[in-house]
């Protein structure tokens, strides 16, 4: 149970977008690896889009272990309602469970748009008349994460 002393968050708030969590836990220490405040715990690469493929489009991605969102929560650096969003979003996990800064979601709202924008160039194709080179050209240049 936390008192809650003057200008310190409540704990009935509403949780944050995970990418502002991971920003003030950035700040704690970590102690389930030597990730010092400031630095991310794992750093690494994640596709931009699904299926990974060859030549597949890489960014980086910024992970923290579970641990650092209990030492940043009880440093009320986060919310118990922060805590509790990244917890149910992790599923099972020990301290050592790597939270990842958003990359899934990100992957899954980039594969959406690149969807709709497909979409919308088949539907204002006419097979009949148009130059259908064009249409799977501006295509390849959707899923090449351009625009068409």
């Amino acid at each position: 149970m936390h008192t809650i002393m003057p200008g310190q968050q409540s704990p009935d708030r509403t949780p944050r977008a995970l990418h502002e969590i991971c920003e003030d836990v950035r700040r704690a220490e970590c102690g389930a690896c030597p990730a010092l405040p400031g630095d991310e715990c794992v750093f690494t690469s994640a596709p931009v889009s699904l299926p990974v493929t060859p030549g597949t489009p890489v960014r980086p991605v910024r992970g923290y272990h579970v641990n650092r969102f209990a030492i940043a929560e009880a440093d009320d650096l986060i919310t118990i309602a922060d805590m509790s969003a990244v917890l149910e979003s992790a599923g099972a996990f020990t301290s050592t469970t790597i939270i990842y800064d958003g990359a899934p979601q990100d992957a899954a709202a980039e594969d959406t748009r690149r969807l709709a924008a497909i979409r919308a160039v088949l539907a204002a194709f006419d097979w009949e008349h148009d130059d259908r080179q064009y249409a799977l050209e501006s295509i390849e240049r959707i899923v090449e994460g351009g625009q068409s």
